[in-house]
């Protein structure tokens, strides 16, 4: 046994201590060490075990094994990789003898063979692993479209990269279709490269926001989760030209009120270092939230820049304006919603045998439109739709409700039907045609 030891501090006594470290794995002691110990005069306190690395050699091949990333032995046959103490030519030999007992009696070109397939594997994996720039930027633009289309994330990977594979299969060859089957579309992957573009966008426009004056026009909506949302659109100047962007939308916490609006877009502001000096104009809508003198957001926003030009959008105005209606005329427009698209739609059962009653009569439509107040052409439509089906409905309510199906019959009524069917029309037309980007205060104003 071979101590390796260092003297250590004297202590009050018969001997004094040693602290030793003794490398059990090596050669003999020296002779005075022994006599010490055998004597007595020194006290082993601490023991550490100095094991041996071994290193490997080209040689051990022809057992089967390969040196791995950390220098340990690793089989090419089971690919265990074992410790260092087992890099002996016994041990070694031992682990094919009894795992692998076929390849025991195979020559040293056999593992050679078996390690080049090894590394190949290992370059292959690193091949298939990177994504090539092409295929990358491929994904990206499916991504984009994805978008665009507002489709689901999953249309990439199940319908538009087989489609594709196809129609390259078809028209140009297999080689040049298996170029694409590498081109990530995923769900997460379509949804990671929207986030990138997404980021990207607004990184650009806020930079653009920062070096230059800018509006923005605010609206709040439910969606179909009623759920509300602030929508922020924004309108600046950029190399001789005025560009409307989409800003941001965020969901409203609890109750929409003014200071819960205005605590949204100025916390955004802050986020994105924007200034509110730059923002010149603001557009909102007549709610009380947002054009409340004191504590609306128009009022809030005036705080942070006094200069500021609020105005009042046309659109809105123009849809407030159309439900201040006549007694009568509201009355019809009521019945209509209530009595009649609400009866029939409201109901599968009723709403299929009306359809199966306007293909008896050779009718030229087979179903009615739901009114939602929140669409302002869809009163149009479903009084138009209405208005052509009169003869259809009046038999199909009858028995359900007379009352309904006298007035349908009525021609006073039926001529109030059709005024309103076709007011509400013109109406449409104008929204249609004040609706869309790029549209100036003076352009919107002859329209009206």
């Amino acid at each position: 046994m071979k101590l390796d030891w260092d003297q250590g501090q004297s202590l009050e006594g018969m001997s004094q201590k040693l602290f030793l470290a003794v490398d059990l794995d090596a050669g003999t002691a020296s002779y005075q060490t022994m006599m010490a110990l055998e004597s007595g005069e020194v006290t082993v306190t601490r023991i550490r075990t100095m094991r041996k690395v071994r290193k490997y050699d080209d040689s051990y091949i022809k057992f089967g094994f390969i040196e791995n990333k950390d220098g340990k032995p690793k089989c090419v046959i089971c690919l265990q990789v074992l410790s260092n103490d087992a890099m002996k030519p016994s041990k070694l030999r031992r682990h094919l003898e009894t795992k692998h007992p076929d390849c025991a009696q195979k020559s040293k070109s056999f593992f050679e063979r078996k390690r080049e397939v090894y590394h190949q594997q290992q370059t292959m994996m690193t091949g298939f692993t990177t994504i090539p720039q092409k295929a990358q930027r491929a994904s990206y633009l499916t991504a984009q479209r994805i978008a665009r289309s507002k489709k689901p994330h999953t249309i990439g990977e199940e319908l538009v990269l087989p489609a594709a594979v196809e129609i390259c299969e078809v028209m140009i060859g297999k080689e040049a279709a298996s170029t694409l089957k590498c081109t990530p579309l995923s769900n997460d992957t379509v949804r990671r490269r929207i986030e990138d573009m997404s980021c990207d966008i607004k990184s650009q426009l806020v930079t653009r926001l920062r070096a230059c004056p800018f509006s923005i026009q605010l609206d709040e909506s439910t969606d179909v989760l009623n759920c509300v949302q602030l929508i922020v659109f924004v309108r600046y100047p950029w190399n001789g030209h005025f560009v409307e962007d989409f800003l941001f939308c965020k969901m409203v916490p609890g109750q929409t009120t003014g200071e819960q609006i205005f605590n949204i877009l100025d916390n955004f502001m802050t986020e994105t270092k924007l200034n509110w000096e730059n923002c010149i104009a603001v557009c909102t809508d007549g709610a009380a939230a947002m054009t409340g003198c004191k504590s609306g957001v128009v009022a809030r926003i005036k705080r942070m820049n006094p200069q500021i030009v609020a105005t009042h959008c046309m659109l809105h105005r123009e849809a407030l304006a159309s439900k201040d209606m006549a007694p009568d005329l509201h009355s019809v427009l009521s019945t209509v919603v209530h009595d009649v698209v609400h009866y029939v739609k409201s109901r599968p059962l009723q709403s299929w045998l009306f359809s199966q009653l306007c293909n008896e009569m050779g009718a030229g439509h087979d179903t009615l439109l739901f009114h939602p107040e929140v669409r302002w052409l869809s009163r149009g439509k479903v009084l138009q739709r209405v208005f052509e089906l009169r003869t259809e409905l009046c038999d199909f309510l009858k028995d359900a409700k007379p009352p309904t199906a006298m007035l349908l019959s009525d021609p006073r009524w039926v001529a109030q039907l059709a005024y309103l069917a076709d007011m509400f029309n013109i109406m449409n037309e104008l929204n249609l045609s004040m609706q869309g980007g790029y549209a100036s205060v003076l352009e919107v104003s002859d329209k009206i």
